[in-house]
């Protein structure tokens, strides 16, 4: 299984995913995915040696740590434009 991360749903058709930390693209057809998984998550991905997708799992525990360092860094830079003003 790799990694990746899910950078936009198209149409509500496909998503393009980033795979692995090449974020090798890869358009996957919406429905081999989850219905609650949104752009900017992160999932587990297992492909073929012909590049074809097994399986796609979320994966939470990536996508809360991403979400909540994104989260601290916000938090700092507003603490920091405060003090700069």
């Amino acid at each position: 299984m790799m990694q990746a991360v899910i950078d936009r749903i198209v149409e509500g058709k496909h998503a393009v995913v980033l795979i692995g930390e090449d974020e090798v693209e890869k358009i996957v057809p919406i429905e081999l995915i989850s219905d609650n998984v949104n752009e900017g998550d992160w999932i587990e991905i297992k492909i073929d040696n012909d590049g074809n997708i097994i399986s796609i799992e979320q994966d939470t525990q990536s996508t809360k740590g991403t979400k909540q360092r994104v989260k601290n860094k916000m938090e700092l830079l507003r603490k920091r434009s405060k003090r700069n003003k």
